[in-house]
């Protein structure tokens, strides 16, 4: 069975990164993930018009861990505890086997092995805390860099689960770009 508690809020640290609570603080660098076309070209979710969008975003994101339905950690610089990207396990499906990593990085901290760090702790966490089965990641069929990233930490192509997902009707149009990365337990 999993677990899910965030409360208190679980800080994970690594070599280089500490991933935090999303704050108020962090509205500008989040705003640049989110609004910025070429880091986003890959990724369907509607951008934000201005900061007042961006901290609504933040609250709802904080709010999950609030109540325990997921959690989204802002990847922060140790030394200087900057946003660097952000990082979440969620579940849209509500089961066990249904929870998916989602990431994002800004564009000057790409390619330097953050995200493949923030992900390591990330995993373990989903695995040795929330007692996770298996973690799914949804990436767009073009994202070379993202899928690299996936596969170089353990994660498999999953075209069973492509297909299935592919089946449903609200899902049709978004597999056409999309596949899907598994990583088991083991």
């Amino acid at each position: 069975m999993i677990h899910l508690n965030f409360n208190p809020f679980p800080v994970l640290t690594t070599e280089r990164l500490v991933l935090r609570e999303m704050s108020m603080d962090d509205t500008e660098p989040y705003f640049i993930i989110r609004a910025d076309e070429e880091m986003n070209k890959y990724i369907p979710n509607p951008r934000p018009k201005n900061h007042e969008e961006t901290q609504a975003i933040i609250e709802r994101m904080m709010s999950y861990a609030r109540d325990n339905k997921s959690v989204a950690w802002t990847i922060a610089d140790k030394e200087t505890n900057q946003m660097l990207g952000s990082m979440c396990l969620w579940t849209m499906q509500g089961n066990d086997d249904g929870w998916e990593v989602g990431y994002a990085i800004l564009t000057e901290h790409q390619n330097k092995g953050l995200m493949s760090e923030a992900l390591q702790a990330t995993v373990k966490y989903g695995f040795e805390v929330m007692n996770l089965p298996m973690i799914h990641a949804y990436t767009h069929k073009d994202n070379a860099s993202s899928r690299h990233m996936l596969e170089k930490n353990g994660f498999a192509r999953n075209t069973i689960l492509e297909a299935t997902q592919s089946e449903i009707e609200d899902m049709k149009e978004e597999m056409q770009y999309m596949v899907i990365y598994t990583l088991q337990r083991v």
